[in-house]
């Protein structure tokens, strides 16, 4: 006898909870985690750039001094635009997503929720379309064109905090961000389970990417990060593509390259991987290979 999922008698409550109705199970149970993981691991990042607390958090921050007090004006800004991303589109494309979740044969059923074998192997599935999808995507949003007038507004936070994972035009936010977290789930026609998994999961990653803040036993945010200072490098999210084409190559010369792993201890990355200070030499030479204090002496007789 095959063995059950363990996450079978909890979504056979939610199952018998919204009646068997798999319209009300997925435009709902989605858009309620799509909302939830955003502000609730958003909003803890957030507490401590407003607060300046917990104390230690401080000690984590990835651009040291950046968003120290965080400019409110900005904040207010970012604020309408990812609650109306995020509130609001989500909500709008909720219907679509599962009329298209039929379409392919998703399925619903109690019996065939999936075990962890398989909610493993679709993750890794979706990563891999997950880092395509947005790593093309993204160049595009880069043509200086679609830039100005689509992805300017993302980049006009160079230091970025938790929320800005979302603080996008609604083009963007469909498209880029969108496209590239249910496509993969759409192609392996996975159960609705793992839609709300991947969704959860998705979404805390991309806004500890963005929280400015490399905390321990959390994924590295350095890569996107370094995006974010420089604007043309690092535009996936594994680096395998990035790697491939050769948009890191700036990156792998930085210290932030060395810090980009995952932090398990509590002693800060900065201070495992120290800025290296570049020596200034004394008397560099000029022009004519010359030293400054010979053509000093020159001068003055």
């Amino acid at each position: 006898m095959e063995r059950q999922s363990l996450l079978r008698p909890i979504y056979a409550y939610v199952y018998e909870l919204f009646g068997g109705s798999e319209v009300l199970m997925s435009v709902t149970v989605s858009y309620l985690l799509l909302v939830s993981s955003f502000w609730i691991t958003g909003g803890l990042f957030l507490l401590s750039d407003v607060t300046g607390y917990p104390k230690w958090m401080r000690r984590y921050k990835v651009q040291k001094d950046a968003n120290v007090p965080i400019d409110r004006y900005k904040l207010k800004k970012v604020l309408k635009t990812v609650a109306f991303n995020n509130l609001f589109l989500n909500a709008l494309f909720a219907y679509p997503i599962h009329r298209q979740q039929v379409l392919v044969g998703c399925s619903f059923a109690v019996d065939d929720t999936p075990r962890w074998p398989t909610i493993l192997r679709d993750l890794a599935f979706c990563t891999v379309v997950q880092e395509i999808v947005f790593y093309y995507s993204h160049r595009l949003l880069h043509h200086p064109w679609l830039y100005r007038y689509v992805h300017k507004k993302h980049h006009q936070w160079t230091a970025p905090i938790g929320i800005v994972a979302i603080y996008a035009t609604p083009l963007e936010y469909l498209t880029g961000n969108g496209l590239s977290v249910f496509l993969g789930p759409l192609i392996l026609r996975s159960h609705i389970v793992f839609w709300w998994i991947w969704y959860s999961l998705a979404m805390v990653v991309t806004t500890v990417h963005h929280s400015g803040y490399h905390l321990p036993f959390l994924p590295s945010p350095e890569f996107h990060d370094y995006h974010h200072l420089t604007y043309n490098w690092n535009f996936g999210t594994l680096g395998l593509l990035d790697w491939l084409h050769g948009t890191d190559s700036g990156f792998h010369r930085t210290v932030q390259r060395k810090r980009h792993r995952m932090l398990w201890q509590l002693t800060p990355i900065h201070r495992l991987y120290p800025e290296r200070k570049k020596p200034v030499p004394e008397n560099p030479p000029n022009q004519d290979g010359e030293f400054n204090n010979a053509l000093n002496g020159l001068k003055t007789r």
